[in-house]
């Protein structure tokens, strides 16, 4: 039997728990707009998630809804992190900006300030794991934090582990017998209906309408483009003396994609 939901059987339960969450955060807004949509239904439709992810062997949900948890946490604490660096590598490069981009764009770090993706923090780890190493003794040596420099490449492995992971978790097959898969299908169907509600009932709030988005909600991972290992020139690895400046045009971050829905 065909699934009729444009996602993983994971991705779905992890959506429609998100959805369940989001609702409990209005069960009141909803209860008033159709009495039986109470927190006795939200906990019934839990209770109903939790009686399909056990036949299906994906009982452990929990820990991947846990695992959420904590890479966000992870990405949170890369991202402060790593904008102090790029803050901190700009001082000894005053007067060669032209070095001082080229490493934040060799680190991944040239548009940390604006990154909100989960896959371009990704893209940003990878590219600070395997391009810090040539720069490393460069930096220390002019003046920058070599603790943190250590902790974002710790941050970063992390993030970049953790994100590979759960990518690999929630994009796995699972096998479902016609039983398992109708009961799958009304599952989405009968969430998706709830979702059309929610955006109904908040037509005039849109920060709270998004919530009941179910592609914007469910966690959906796409795989990032692989970062370019680059080798550090062989000269010129310290900036010019300071009366001969090179480009002392101020830096700033470019604009990126939209973010992608995750």
């Amino acid at each position: 039997m065909q699934s009729n939901y444009p996602s993983s059987t994971l991705g779905l339960l992890l959506g429609t728990h998100s959805i369940l969450d989001n609702i409990g955060l209005y069960i009141d807004r909803f209860t008033a707009s159709n009495s039986t949509l109470t927190e006795k239904w939200r906990t019934d439709f839990l209770t109903r998630l939790g009686t399909i992810e056990k036949t299906l062997g994906v009982d452990s949900f929990l820990d991947k809804k846990q695992s959420e948890q904590t890479i966000v946490q992870t990405g949170e604490q890369l991202i402060v992190k790593a904008i102090r660096l790029k803050d901190d590598m700009e001082f000894p490069y005053t007067n060669n900006i032209s070095r001082y981009n080229l490493l934040t764009s060799s680190l991944g770090l040239d548009n940390i300030k604006s990154t909100k993706s989960r896959s371009k923090l990704y893209s940003t780890s990878m590219s600070y794991e395997e391009n810090i190493g040539g720069f490393r003794t460069e930096l220390t040596g002019l003046g920058v934090n070599a603790t943190l420099i250590d902790d974002v490449l710790a941050l970063a492995t992390k993030f970049k582990d953790d994100y590979k992971a759960l990518e690999s978790n929630h994009n796995r097959a699972i096998s479902t017998t016609d039983e398992q898969q109708t009961e799958l299908n009304s599952i989405y169907t009968d969430i998706m209906a709830v979702c059309k509600l929610g955006q109904s009932i908040f037509s005039k709030e849109p920060n709270i309408s998004k919530l009941f988005t179910f592609s914007q909600v469910k966690k959906k991972y796409v795989t990032p483009r692989k970062s370019k290992k680059v080798t550090p020139p062989p000269a010129g690895l310290t900036p010019p003396p300071t009366n001969t400046p090179t480009d002392t045009t101020p830096t700033t971050d470019k604009p990126v994609e939209p973010p992608v829905s995750h």
